[in-house]
């Protein structure tokens, strides 16, 4: 199920928060540059995610990375591959998910909606394996990415619409 719900995205519950970030290491605007604020090891991680991509001549386009809020969490997940992580914590337990759906940054549109498909369906594998549910900001590869929503809320619930996962989109102010 997909539902649209006011709150901040940072006050979920949801095991996995997905953001979707660049491929060229920023996280200065929009969600990312709230994630680096707020949770600077995350950040740190992107960019340790980027260096490892270049050198092994990976693309991340289409990828994901999970990594745990809680820095005490780093030791025991291997963030340069997200497919072994698990659950730690059942209270607890939340990671932020870079969702690697634009390649660069500026002005029009970096999404490559394909790239985007290709992630969500690793999301969805990961939330499916460990029976959890999904956090993404409202609008999400739209604001900074230049996405139509119609086509991003179309792909999610191609994605999702048939799975047990259940997907909040947080969004601030309904009424806007």
């Amino acid at each position: 199920m997909i539902e649209i719900v006011n709150g901040n995205l940072f006050d979920s519950k949801e095991t996995l928060i997905v953001h979707q970030v660049n491929c060229i290491g920023k996280m200065g605007s929009g969600v990312a540059k709230q994630v680096s604020d707020i949770y600077p090891h995350v950040a740190k991680e992107y960019r340790k995610y980027i260096n490892h991509c270049n050198k092994k001549c990976i693309d991340p386009l289409g990828t994901i990375q999970c990594v745990p809020v809680h820095v005490w969490a780093l030791p025991m997940i291997n963030t340069m591959d997200s497919k072994g992580i698990y659950v730690y914590d059942e209270k607890e337990c939340q990671f932020i998910v870079n969702l690697f759906g634009q390649h660069d940054i500026g002005a029009g549109l970096q999404t490559d909606i394909n790239a985007l498909e290709k992630a969500l369906k690793s999301v969805l594998n990961i939330a499916s394996k460990l029976h959890c549910d999904v956090a993404m900001p409202y609008k999400i590869a739209c604001c900074r990415g230049g996405a139509d929503w119609n086509d991003v809320y179309a792909l999610l619930k191609k994605v999702f619409g048939n799975s047990s996962v259940n997907v909040k989109l947080y969004k601030l102010d309904l009424d806007q």
